[in-house]
């Protein structure tokens, strides 16, 4: 493509030469909302598999025709995964259920088990988007010395990337959730195979080694563990405050369960 033409010779799109800020994006984000063509949902999906750097880095680079806007894909998958939790909400929280039940558990456990799982299922489209602001600091720190990208920048990459994932992960959902022993399996697996997507991802757009991609996926996940800490703890304030946990009760089980204990035979 010419640098000096106003629109792409391939796709018709505009070519925007300012580099992408966080005023710029809210702009292209309202405007991108309310004009999906009905090609381009497909087309983003398997592109963002094939080749995420045409997509992403396109986007940022000012071709923004070819693709759904970041903002418009994110919100399709969480009306995707709305639309699953309307119809198998049931069948997904007893999958889920049956996955944490794999481990032994005491009563208390269960139960705080089942109040996590409605708490993320109830609570799901606003953790899905205030998680992205935070995941965009971890890379653009993760991947700080490269100096390629910016916040704003950061925050295109991880919103196709989490429409991306959330996504896949719908269609897997969908496609087992009547199969409790298939869905154990893909709950279990959904979060590597979601790390290595991003870590694909990642690895297209900076050109980087699968070395150098390995060190800074590792350098991500040791500081994602603090905020996750934090997150947790948030999540467990609001369920106590709102009364959605009764303490008292979890803490009967839980005496209930240690005196079992004490009168279980040994081995």
């Amino acid at each position: 493509m010419a640098t000096n033409h106003a629109y792409c010779s391939d796709c018709g799109a505009k070519v925007i030469e300012e580099r992408l800020s966080v005023r710029g994006f809210a702009t292209e984000t309202t405007h991108a909302f309310f004009s999906l063509d009905t090609n381009k949902p497909i087309k983003t999906f398997v592109c963002l598999f094939t080749h995420p750097e045409d997509v992403i880095g396109g986007y940022i680079s000012g071709v923004r025709k070819k693709y759904i806007n970041p903002f418009g894909y994110l919100t399709i998958s969480i009306t995707l995964f709305g639309l699953f939790l309307f119809f198998f909400k049931d069948n997904y929280s007893q999958g889920m259920e049956a996955v944490s039940g794999m481990t032994a558990q005491q009563d208390f456990q269960s139960e705080l088990n089942r109040s996590i799982n409605e708490f993320v299922l109830k609570y799901q489209s606003i953790i899905f988007f205030l998680s992205i602001p935070f995941l965009s600091i971890l890379s653009l720190l993760t991947f700080y010395t490269l100096k390629k990208y910016n916040y704003a920048e950061h925050l295109v990459i991880n919103m196709y990337s989490q429409a991306q994932v959330s996504i896949f992960s719908t269609i897997l959902y969908a496609s087992t959730v009547w199969f409790q022993d298939i869905f154990k399996i893909v709950a279990l697996i959904i979060t590597p195979l979601n790390i290595l997507y991003f870590a694909f991802v990642f690895k297209k757009l900076h050109g980087i080694s699968i070395g150098g991609i390995l060190l800074r996926t590792l350098l991500f996940l040791a500081l994602l563990i603090p905020l996750f800490i934090v997150a947790v703890i948030v999540m467990w304030a609001f369920l106590i405050f709102s009364g959605q946990v009764d303490m008292e009760q979890l803490r009967e089980m839980q005496q209930a369960g240690q005196a079992m204990a004490i009168w279980l035979p040994r081995p």
